[in-house]
């Protein structure tokens, strides 16, 4: 249990992330007119709107598949279902809890009651959520590239950090956990054996070049296909810069949301969303359509995923035990 202390640390951190929140949706407010962002989306019409929604729940899928081929790499068969269940429900979890990593628990805990191997379920996690960092790294090199030095500097220094973050967390997290094993000294063989576990998976199976640029190949995808819902929503405006805006300028302003420093990165990425779409030629409303469209598909997602979570609370639990796969671990003996 949490002492006095830290538990006031961590409602202090809240309350600031929350005030951080508030201050940048009302500097929203004042650069961008909600109103007219409103009417803006409004001429989407149905078309736009479904064909919006079908590629939002492709992008699911694909993160889906992703974590899939991932957890195959650890001679672990999961059933696709299963997965894209566990990333709705991820989802969820993320807009309801305070943290980025909630969801990433929430589906972790989820799968491991459907792998041979429990650790394999956190080792797959952790190493597909830094691949995809890596991947929105990669996606938004182009975008720091295009507009204007001036605008994009800081955020060069934000990706750069990322990039920092994420190799030395590949390199550095097997080690560390190999080092948080000696807690078996204190009488906490159950710990030590998964911490044992989860590192032998991340410095094994999933060390490999190919693993890695698989990985790697599987987020670029699921990223593109992601920001694919924003061009139906905005293709009535007839803005020339429209698919440069969407698959160059809002990767840059969802790297930012990396930051830990408001509430599910509200504020930060639909402010964001305001500054780096302007040299692509969109005004301040249409820019800040585009951030509430992408905050509204993750909601849809949560959505799905409280709806997941109903219909498990009032039925009974299909999912069996996963097991592994025969092959050589590493893809080959997937069917």
């Amino acid at each position: 249990m949490a002492s006095p202390a830290t538990e006031r640390t961590r409602w202090l951190a809240l309350a600031a992330k929350l005030a951080v929140t508030v201050a940048l949706l009302v500097v929203v407010a004042r650069l961008a007119d909600p109103i007219a962002a409103a009417r803006e989306l409004a001429g989407a019409g149905a078309g736009g709107l479904t064909l919006a929604f079908v590629l939002n729940g492709l992008s699911v899928a694909v993160s889906a598949a992703r974590w899939q081929r991932v957890l195959a790499r650890l001679g672990e068969r999961v059933a696709l279902r299963d997965l894209v269940a566990d990333v709705l429900v991820g989802t969820t979890y993320n807009l309801l809890l305070p943290t980025s990593i909630g969801g990433d628990v929430a589906r972790s805990l989820r799968c491991a009651r459907r792998v041979g191997v429990p650790e394999h379920a956190w080792a797959s996690v952790a190493f597909e959520r830094l691949i995809g960092l890596l991947a929105l790294v990669a996606v938004s090199g182009a975008g720091l590239a295009t507009i204007a030095r001036g605008r994009a500097g800081w955020l060069g220094g934000v990706a750069a950090v990322v990039v920092v973050v994420v190799v030395g967390a590949l390199l550095g997290l097997p080690v560390a956990l190999r080092g948080a094993a000696h807690v078996r000294r204190f009488g906490w063989e159950r710990a030590a054996s998964a911490f044992e576990r989860v590192g032998a998976a991340l410095a094994g199976p999933l060390a490999s070049p190919a693993a890695r640029l698989e990985a790697l190949a599987w987020s670029v995808g699921y990223h593109v296909t992601a920001l694919a819902l924003l061009v139906p929503l905005g293709w009535a405006w007839g803005e020339p810069r429209l698919l440069e805006a969407v698959f160059l300028g809002v990767p840059l302003a969802l790297v930012a949301t990396v930051l830990p420093i408001s509430v599910g990165g509200l504020g930060v990425r639909e402010s964001l969303m305001v500054v780096v779409l302007a040299p692509f030629g969109l005004s301040a409303p249409r820019a800040l359509a585009l951030g509430a469209a992408w905050l509204a598909s993750m909601i849809v997602v949560a959505l799905a995923g409280a709806g997941v979570l109903l219909l498990e609370r009032s039925g009974p639990s299909r999912s069996p035990p996963g097991h592994a796969i025969e092959g050589d671990g590493d893809g080959a003996g997937v069917r």
